[in-house]
């Protein structure tokens, strides 16, 4: 077997034994022993009858807030968009009656979708695939209701429309091209403004792809070069014009003081410990507004170790934060990681030229911003060290991979993605499957 039809294989049967896995999950997996699963079911059960978010102050949002936060993702800022498409599909599937479970097959057809995609651009790269099994928990999150699949998905189409040179939005992009075309402009310019009403830590990844753009499809000819941003132009135009209708509506219906009436429920329903008054009172809570209530930036890294646990937490701590592996485990993933990008960077430095010399601050940049966001967040507001918060990691990598080896071969081993799979797998069926199947 040549190398091309064994990346083709890695490439489609990898991320569909890992698929087989999020369906078993997916299926079989009892109600509550997912974090947060219930509040994200009980926010979509509400666009089952509501097409648009409540106000604030709507007779109904004290239904759907959280018990002890007293919030509820229904008033995320910007208005998150996965809650009303998933329940408008779970619709139109005519699934209404086994609401949780086909909610769940919308999060596994994401990571299906996904897989496809990385088949069909193996015999240009494996870098697809290789960001599908990268880790165990990106499985995980695919396999019940949340909030964090969804703009991972948007966030690979984008990387992968942005990344790929003969993809229909590079395409729609090119002077060459001939006539503007509004499909390709689509491709690109949908999951752009969907992952605007999506979860803040992927920001980092819009602005990365963004310049990524500027970079890429800059053209030295003055006449193509304006023809190029006229249609980038566009593309930005229209995928701002779904944010900008719901954030306007947003706005309307909240007269503009959200942030207050939010607050104000925070404070009426909240746990005691967790009520605005209380968050920043030293020892309230040993998890809410550390800095508020005195802990130093250094005692994250120190006393809390919040680089291991959410470095671990990236590559497979399941259920409610709880159901961890052995430290073995733990290492032997840090061990083939460091082997990846040990054998990455000859590469990169055979591949050097100064065309490349603007993508290596860019990533780095963009990396720092979703590492300095989960800090942030754990520092600020609540300690959690998830891996989730992590995820744009993962398509800033790979937007970075298909710019930087665009027209070079990348002679990446499949035994790479194969050992990262296996390694995966051992994780999901012995910890997670293990513990949370009944």
């Amino acid at each position: 077997m040549n190398s091309g039809a064994l990346n083709r294989w890695a490439a489609g049967v990898l991320p569909a034994l890992a698929l087989a896995q999020i369906l078993g999950l997916a299926l079989f997996s009892p109600p509550g022993v997912h974090p947060d699963e219930p509040l994200h079911i009980k926010t979509a059960s509400y666009f089952l009858l509501h097409g648009l978010p409540p106000a604030a102050s709507d007779a109904v949002v004290p239904d759907y807030l959280d018990a002890r936060y007293g919030t509820s993702y229904l008033l995320a800022s910007p208005p998150q968009a996965v809650y009303p498409i998933a329940a408008h599909t779970v619709k139109w599937l005519g699934g209404r009656r086994h609401f949780t479970v086909v909610l769940r097959l919308f999060q596994a057809g994401l990571f299906a979708l996904l897989a496809f995609a990385a088949w069909r651009a193996s015999a240009q790269t494996l870098l697809p695939a290789l960001a599908l099994v990268w880790t165990p928990q990106l499985w995980y999150v695919h396999s019940y209701f949340n909030g964090d699949a969804f703009p991972f998905f948007l966030a690979v189409l984008l990387g992968l429309q942005a990344g790929l040179p003969d993809s229909s939005f590079r395409r729609a992009l090119d002077p060459a091209t001939g006539p503007l075309c509004w499909r390709g402009l689509a491709a690109g310019a949908l999951p752009l403004g969907l992952l605007l009403l999506a979860k803040h830590n992927y920001y980092p990844f819009v602005l990365f792809a963004l310049a990524f753009l500027a970079w890429k499809t800059a053209v030295p000819d003055p006449a193509g070069r304006a023809v190029l941003f006229k249609r980038l132009g566009v593309a930005l135009a229209l995928a701002a014009v779904i944010p900008a209708m719901l954030i306007a509506h947003d706005r309307w219906i909240n007269h503009g003081h959200k942030a207050e009436k939010k607050a104000a429920l925070r404070e009426q329903y909240a746990a005691e410990d967790f009520k605005p008054s209380r968050m920043s009172e030293p020892g309230n809570n040993d998890r809410l507004a550390l800095r508020a209530q005195g802990t130093a930036f250094s005692e994250l890294f120190t006393r809390l170790r919040w680089h291991r646990r959410i470095l671990r937490s990236f590559v497979g701590v399941y259920g409610p934060v709880t159901v961890e592996g052995p430290r073995a485990y733990y290492v032997a993933q840090t061990v083939l990681n460091s082997t990846l990008g040990i054998l990455l960077l000859p590469l990169l430095y055979r591949t050097w030229d100064r065309s490349r010399a603007v993508l290596l601050p860019l990533t780095v940049t963009a990396v720092t911003l979703v590492f300095l966001l989960a800090f942030l967040f754990c520092w600020i507001y609540d300690y959690q060290p998830q891996g989730r918060y992590l995820f744009p990691l993962i398509p800033i990598l790979l937007l970075a991979g298909l710019g930087w080896f665009e027209g070079r071969r990348l002679s990446l081993p499949p035994v790479i993605p194969l050992s990262l799979f296996l390694l995966g797998s051992v994780s999901f069926s012995l910890e997670a499957c293990r513990h949370l199947l009944p």
